[in-house]
């Protein structure tokens, strides 16, 4: 009797022993489960806007996005809005894209979200692939004066006579009835002109470049607009509240306020008072940051023509796509416009500044 006793304790002990071996088994699957691609060639890899084929270095990629180990569920681990895509496209035309991100801009550790939104860690090896910080400027920038990091006097007069010029503009835009939009561009050109002008030898020469720029900014937004691909408002302003949010984290944004405060505004007020002028601007850059990831997730061809990176991509969207199908609006609409423009800035601006 005792001997059978002792063996069901016996069996028991070597039950539980199996039971803990089975779990940490189990949990060492688990914590080393990594990442599977499908059994097919590679025949393109598309990373941070460029396309390459296997043969090159990037050829090692495979085996490295198959090293990914899944990250632990309680660490609560998020993409944020700045993200590199690496996207693999096979033999037989299927893709995969891969979203490599940081946590934080002092985080060195990469995490790569699939497109299940499942996480993995180890994605370090991407640092090799890249030349570009994850955490460059991703919209138009503010003003020069707004990103100094470090005020002299001078440069704090150059500030006040930026801001006063800017309200004192806009001042007169308003009683004239130039409100900034794309129907009536006496406004936009004017604050162009104000914010170029200084860059070139003479206002006859500002106005060509500034010209040119709205033309060909204009018929993409209009192509743009005819083809649904125009941000949303949500978004717009999501950027615009991103860009305010940015500089005022800044060790000199209280300086910066003071200046704003001594032309008789604040930066909340003068930003919002003037944030008509920017829209455009944003949409149109929201818009090309929108077809570079168009390319990066593994999209080539633009009519018959099959590109070798983002930029070519998004220049053959301009010239196949958004010049062809602006032309009228281009003669009919634009240059009439443009006309228009210049010709308020030469007698009711430019007078008034001489």
């Amino acid at each position: 009797m005792k001997n059978k006793k002792r063996y069901k304790m016996a069996a028991a002990g070597l039950l539980c022993a199996g039971l803990l071996w089975a779990g940490a088994m189990n949990g060492y699957a688990k914590e080393a489960e990594g990442l599977t691609l499908p059994d097919k060639e590679i025949v393109n890899y598309f990373i941070s806007g460029f396309k390459t084929t296997p043969q090159s270095d990037y050829g090692r990629l495979r085996g490295r996005m198959e090293s990914l180990v899944l990250t632990d569920p309680s660490d609560n681990v998020e993409r944020g809005e700045q993200y590199i895509i690496v996207t693999l496209k096979y033999e037989d035309g299927t893709k995969d894209s891969f979203y490599f991100f940081q946590t934080a801009p002092d985080v060195e550790e990469w995490y790569v979200e699939a497109e299940d939104r499942t996480i993995y860690q180890g994605g370090d090896f991407i640092s090799e692939y890249i030349q570009a910080d994850l955490f460059p400027d991703s919209v138009p920038d503010e003003d020069t004066e707004e990103k100094s990091s470090g005020m002299t006097i001078s440069s704090e007069e150059g500030v006040k006579e930026s801001i006063r010029k800017s309200q004192k503009l806009h001042e007169k835009l308003q009683k004239d009835g130039a409100v900034c939009g794309t129907e009536d561009l006496r406004a936009y050109f004017a604050m162009n002109m104000l914010r170029n002008e200084e860059s070139y030898e003479n206002t006859e020469s500002a106005m060509q470049a500034v010209r040119s720029s709205l033309e060909n900014g204009l018929r993409v937004y209009e192509y743009a607009k005819q083809s649904g691909r125009l941000p949303s408002e949500e978004e717009v302003d999501a950027v615009m509240d991103e860009v305010r949010e940015r500089i005022k984290k800044d060790i000199n944004f209280e300086k910066l306020d003071v200046l704003y405060k001594e032309c008789g505004t604040t930066y909340d007020a003068f930003k919002k008072e003037m944030g008509d002028y920017e829209r455009t601007e944003i949409e149109l850059e929201l818009m090309s940051r929108k077809l570079r990831e168009e390319f990066q997730l593994g999209n080539d061809t633009i009519g018959d023509k099959v590109c070798k990176n983002a930029d070519e991509y998004y220049a053959s969207f301009i010239e196949d796509l958004a010049f062809p199908s602006t032309e009228q609006y281009a003669e009919e609409t634009l240059k009439p416009l443009l006309d228009e423009a210049q010709e308020y800035y030469l007698s009711q601006i430019a007078v008034e500044d001489k």
